[in-house]
Formats: C-alpha cells, structure tokens, sequence
C-alpha cells in the first residue's frame, strides 16, 4: 500500500511543477544528496555548481555557450527576482544589475551577442553585446515561451491560445495563428519550432502542427496519454514526453511505438538511435516520498538501456530541465545545482 501511496505522491508533485527551497551562492553542500548521480557506461556526470540553499531560487537557466550562462533567480527575503551571469560555465554566478528591480519570468538569446529577458509587467530588457549591457523596453504584450526560429523572429504563446510572431525581436508582436485548437499554459510545454514547422501543445493532448506563416498542417495524436513535453529531431523523427511514457514517430507522427514505459524526462536527444533521459526505477515502501532514479543512454532507439546499477533519490523531483550543448555533452539542473552529462 505504502509503494502506491508514494507513487500518486511523485506523479502528483511532478505533474504541479513543484517551487523548489530557497538558495546561496556558491555552497558546494547543494544537492547534497546528488552530489555524486552515477553515470552510464560512457559518460561521465560531472557537478559544475550552481546555487546554495539560504538566499536564492533558482527559477530559469540558458546557456550561449559552454562558459557563459544567464539565470533568473527569486530572492527568499522580500521575494525579488536577480538575474545572474556566469563565465566559468556555472561553477560561480554574478549579480546583473537591472533598473526598477522587475520581475523577470524569461530568458532568450539569438546568438552570442543578442538576447533578451522578459518580465511580468510586459517589458523587457534587450542585450547586444552578450549581456555586458541592457536597454530596457516595452514589449506591448504578456507572453510566454518565447522561442527564436532559423532566420531569428521570435515567437511566443499566450493564454488566450494563440501564437504571435515578433519582426523587432520583441518589441512589437502579431499574432500569427489562433484557430489550430491550441491549449497552452505558462506553466507546461506550449511550442517548439524546428526548420519551417511549429509543432504546438493541442486540445486533447494532440500536437498541432503549422508553417513558420501560421497556416495550419497537421494535427498528431500519439495515444499515450497527458502531454508533458515534446522532443524534436527533424521534421520526421520526435519523441512526445507523458508523465507515464514516452513514445516516438519516425515518420512524422503517422505511427509511432513505445520509447520508454515510465515516468522520465529527456535530458539530450542525440539521434534516432540516441538519446540520454533521466528515469524512475522504483520507489521504498516508506511513509515519506522516496523514489529511486537514474540516468540512462539507448543506441537502439529506446529497445534497451544502459544505466548504472546504483539509483539516485528523487532526481525527477528535483529535476529542472537540461540544455543540449552539442551532441556530446548537456547541461541538467536539479534544484539549485548543475551538472553536466559527458560522452567519455
């Protein structure tokens, strides 16, 4: 009875989003129960840094190259939000000072030199110059999951399920398509542009596809349930993420077959055949939550994995997302800290 009591417990917490405790800078006890994740044979996962547990939460993190990071933080005493620099690849993080103290909720560079950070007050502070400086703007609009495409627009979703497209990045938005049967929130995966296609969160779990123009293609269903994220590789080969399953098309979404049975997230989709996610692989009978979890590595397309014979605790609840940095190497955040996962 326990194990099913405490497996409603972690699909529970996970499928909320839960706010992770309060951080500092640069406490090497963060994590402590993940300070060493066991890695499959192949990689190394190594613990770069990150933020400790008296000062700060640690809220959204993007990396334009292996050195330089930015990240939106929330202050525990008065609840203000920081955005912080690193260029040392996360190992140590530096305050960036912003005018008005505002509530930023986004991050999103185009390349190394141009980004831009949003806030909930629909401004937003722009950077030419990979953040050394920022110019404060309006951005007209409340937006979220703001996304660049291959010629450097940008696209964002909003509550009212629709999609906008900005020509000034940012500055200035049209609205691109809002009759697809899209069904978006701020709080869960909304869109993902890849080549000439976006491929957005649908009513019913479906995935909704359409031009770069808005006009509608396609709509995929892929039978598996509740849709929690979406991994693309090309126009023809994607994994949709459940919170019980992950499944895979390797033709568009025409078919599609079973990738992982469990809950899992991806951490770096390598190639048809590859892929590092991070899975549950049991739980202790215990009156508290303990569930056991791992990172793990396919060659074959999902038919088998390579893991490690030990577990880690509760990683997917202190799971926060990752970032593919080249297809060796992506960085993964877990509460306030960060590690890399590394091809040997």
């Amino acid at each position: 009875m326990k194990e099913y009591i405490a497996f409603f417990i972690l699909i529970l917490m996970l499928s909320c989003g839960l706010d992770e405790e309060q951080v500092s800078f640069n406490e090497k006890s963060i994590c402590s129960q993940n300070e060493a994740i066991f890695s499959p044979d192949g990689f190394n996962i190594n613990h770069l840094g990150g933020l400790g547990i008296d000062k700060y939460t640690s809220l959204s993190i993007y990396f334009i190259d292996d050195n330089n990071g930015f990240q939106i933080a929330r202050i525990k005493s008065g609840g203000m939000y920081q955005l912080l620099k690193t260029n040392d690849g996360g190992v140590t993080w530096q305050h960036v000072d912003l005018p008005n103290k505002p509530l930023l909720k986004e991050i999103i560079f185009k390349n190394v030199d141009e980004g831009a950070t949003f806030t909930y007050s629909s401004n937003m502070f722009k950077t030419t110059d990979g953040g050394e400086t920022w110019n404060e703007t309006s951005s007209q609009k409340d937006l979220n999951h703001y996304a660049y495409d291959k010629n450097g627009l940008m696209y964002a979703s909003s509550f009212d399920e629709i999609i906008h497209v900005s020509f000034n990045d940012g500055e200035s938005w049209t609205e691109l398509s809002n009759n697809n049967g899209f069904h978006f929130s701020s709080t869960k995966f909304s869109f993902e542009i890849i080549g000439e296609k976006i491929y957005a969160l649908g009513k019913d779990d479906s995935i909704v596809v359409i031009s770069l123009d808005g006009e509608y293609i396609s709509t995929l269903t892929s039978d598996g349930g509740r849709v929690r994220d979406i991994h693309v590789l090309n126009e023809d080969t994607f994994i949709v993420e459940m919170y019980n399953s992950m499944s895979i098309t390797k033709d568009g979404g025409v078919t599609w077959s079973i990738y992982y049975e469990g809950t899992s997230k991806v951490i770096s989709f390598i190639s048809e055949n590859e892929s590092v996610i991070l899975m549950n692989d049991g739980f202790k009978p215990v009156d508290y939550l303990e569930s056991y979890d791992k990172i793990a590595y396919t060659t074959d397309g999902g038919a088998t994995w390579i893991q490690n014979e030990n577990t880690n605790i509760n990683l997917l609840l202190d799971y926060k997302g990752s970032q593919k940095m080249s297809p060796d190497r992506a960085i993964m955040f877990f509460r306030n800290c960060i590690f890399e996962v590394k091809r040997i």
